[in-house]
């Protein structure tokens, strides 16, 4: 009995070492064995383009890989979902991702959500900026006021149906008890040029997209979005200050597909951290106005739990899921 018991653990042994060691090869290649493909949900020139693409040739230096960019816009991210979600759990396909990650399953029967992927990283954050033309409004307490005495005829603009920036808006309105006429546009830059034209009483977008003009007095920042100022509009108060409950941060980051190796995951969220103190790239995005934004592992998990919650509760309120 005992002689037939030895030779059998033997192989057990010989099986586990052997697994032990392809194992350890496996991932000892990565991420070597071929460039790792990034899903840009977004436009050629577009702001998830323009970060991903200067973050990713950064990246280069500190994650021993050759990155490729691929562009996958339209359907507020969805295709770009999908394009990833087609691909090998392999860590060698790398999708971007924004609010939307979270909004668009919510919004559009995809047959899947957020959980179809593996989280890295989040990388950024944006904050929003509420302006207006020179000599309309003050305060925003000023188009509160407007607003009130012509309920529905004030116009205010953003960037798409369900985006960060109408979310915003529809908390501001609600919180506030106005009714004003939401009025959508294709880009944040239309956005800007419709309130310079006079064609619409408020804007909001993303402090990138209009800090020209604002540091050239075309337009005036009245607000912007969350509990603390903007660093790079440090004179402008946030809605917190001003007696609003609204927290919908705009922050980019990555995913794989689910089933990525942890390992693989956790190489790439490391690496990532080593581009966020770069020199070369706390230029650019000071040049952009981001802040920085970096969570990985459990703390990122449970921030999307939470987003999730939150946005299943707006979402609802604004008829849009």
């Amino acid at each position: 009995m005992r002689e037939n018991i030895r030779p059998v653990c033997i192989s057990v042994i010989v099986v586990l070492l052997a697994l032990a060691w392809l194992s350890s090869s496996w991932a000892a290649d990565y991420p070597t064995e071929k460039p790792i493909t990034f899903i840009i949900d977004g436009s050629p020139g577009g702001g998830s383009d323009i970060w991903s693409r200067t973050f990713l040739r950064i990246a280069e230096k500190h994650v021993n890989a050759k990155f490729v960019a691929e562009n996958h816009p339209g359907g507020a991210s969805a295709v770009a979902f999908s394009q990833t979600l087609k691909q090998k759990a392999d860590g060698y396909t790398i999708g971007t991702v924004t609010p939307q990650f979270i909004v668009t399953p919510l919004t559009q029967p995809l047959g899947f959500d957020r959980r179809a992927f593996e989280p890295i990283a989040t990388i950024l954050n944006e904050k929003k900026v509420i302006f207006v033309k020179p000599g309309t409004y003050k305060t925003l307490n000023d188009i509160i006021q407007d607003a009130r005495a012509r309920p529905g005829k004030q116009k205010w603009a953003m960037y798409g149906t369900g985006s960060d920036e109408h979310i915003v808006m529809n908390r501001i309105n609600k919180q506030a008890k106005v009714v004003t006429e939401q009025v959508p546009y294709g880009g944040s830059g239309e956005v800007a040029v419709a309130v310079l034209g006079g064609h619409v009483h408020v804007g909001i977008a993303k402090p990138s997209v209009v800090m020209s003009q604002i540091q050239q007095g075309l337009l005036v920042p009245i607000a912007v979005d969350g509990s603390k100022r903007n660093a790079y509009l440090k004179d402008v108060p946030c809605l917190g200050e001003l007696g609003y409950d609204i927290e919908i941060p705009t922050w980019r980051g990555f995913v794989a597909k689910k089933g990525t190796p942890r390992d693989r995951i956790a190489y790439l969220a490391s690496g990532f951290k080593k581009v966020l103190d770069d020199q070369e790239f706390k230029d650019f995005i000071g040049r952009l106005k981001y802040e920085v934004f970096y969570l990985t592992g459990e703390d990122l998990n449970k921030f999307l739990d939470k987003e999730e919650e939150k946005f299943k509760v707006i979402l609802s309120e604004m008829k849009l899921k």
